[in-house]
């Protein structure tokens, strides 16, 4: 049974992806946010980008020091012309709607073929807010819990994970029943053709298509959405961002943490997440020597990036990089980035009609 995981995935390629996600629907992504200074964004087609900023809240007092970093204020033409965001909250209350539009549409596919289908619910993680003790994003939450790893900011447990209500349903099938049950749900794709056909891939892959989550490989506005893809994860191996990391891990080597690259939710902190998942360390006590140890090593990665962050003035010099990158790409592409955001707008409104929501998110 697909289950629709909305964790972070910990492949080592995303240590250098924006996570450009391209639509308003099943965001295969965790609103998070972490000392790191990252906020997962989501919005009208431009859905999700590393900044590398911490946002500060419109009452916070410049004169509070290192805890109080504010994002810098620079307008983006790309995200203006697309849309993001504001707040982790509000990127979850999109996620959710787009889950339940999603869902909704597989269990009237399902009906038409004659099964039931009772819809999943959304599986996302806790909000990391909500389990601190101290405000995120600040040198504060650093020195105590270090990214929230060790501590289990954000993570799901496997009580908290919903069960899936088919399971008694399949359970009472015959194995023939079940077995049609599944292709109506997933199709049965023979071939990587087949495979790359959303059509074939059962009432799942038809809700992928109908929220715009998915595109085929033919649609019109397949090939605008690579290369809006591939822009954004290109923006972290421009050399001028290159140059900026490279500061930034010589500044960590001289605080004693060598061998990190970059600083972020897809750096440093995704490095430290790997090592602890990959280790089985999130299966230990939390008195084992070992979490000891790692929390101690995370809480030092955390204070050091975080100062290493302010002392470059990185969020200030990476939006600066970033917002130029952003015109340059306008000015090439505006009138396909116009065609797209009117086709996001679109999406969302079928997203939002398909999840029954009578008044308009956003």
């Amino acid at each position: 049974m697909r289950k629709f995981d909305m964790t972070l995935p910990r492949q080592a390629t995303a240590q250098r992806r924006a996570f450009v996600l391209l639509v308003v629907g099943v965001l295969v992504l965790g609103a998070c946010a972490s000392s790191s200074g990252v906020d997962a964004h989501s919005g009208d087609g431009l859905v999700v980008d590393e900044t590398n900023g911490r946002n500060a809240t419109a009452n916070e007092n410049p004169a509070e020091g290192k805890d109080s970093q504010r994002s810098p204020p620079i307008s983006s033409p790309l995200e203006e012309l697309l849309g993001v965001v504001d707040s982790a909250s509000e990127g979850r209350a999109i996620m959710e709607v787009g889950h339940i539009a999603q869902q909704n549409l597989i269990a009237a596919c399902m009906a038409e073929q004659g099964f039931t289908y009772l819809p999943l619910e959304i599986l996302m993680p806790p909000d990391p807010a909500a389990q601190s003790t101290v405000p995120l994003d600040t040198r504060a939450y650093a020195e105590r819990y270090g990214f929230g790893i060790a501590a289990g900011h954000g993570h799901i447990s496997e009580e908290s994970r919903p069960l899936d209500p088919n399971d008694e349903l399949l359970a009472e099938m015959s194995a023939a029943g079940r077995a049609a049950w599944r292709i109506a749900l997933e199709g049965d794709p023979q071939s990587a053709e087949e495979w790359a056909n959303w059509e074939m891939r059962g009432c799942w892959g038809k809700a992928m298509l109908a929220t715009g989550s998915v595109m085929q490989a033919n649609d019109e506005w397949a090939s605008f959405r690579t290369e809006l893809e591939r822009f954004m994860m290109s923006i972290y191996d421009d050399p001028q961002v290159l140059a900026l990391d490279a500061e930034w891990a010589s500044c960590m080597i001289d605080a004693g943490q060598p061998g990190l690259n970059r600083p972020g939710f897809f750096g440093v902190n995704l490095t430290l997440r790997d090592e602890w998942f990959n280790n089985g360390l999130m299966n230990a006590e939390p008195s084992d020597p070992r979490v000891l140890a790692f929390a101690d090593r995370e809480i030092a990665a955390a204070v050091a990036d975080w100062d290493c962050r302010e002392a470059l003035n990185y969020e200030v010099e990476f939006r600066a990089i970033q917002v130029a990158l952003h015109a340059q790409f306008v000015e090439t592409h505006r009138a396909e980035l116009e065609g797209w955001a009117l086709l996001q707008a679109e999406n969302r409104e079928a997203i939002q009609e398909n999840a029954g929501l009578t008044v308009p998110l956003g």
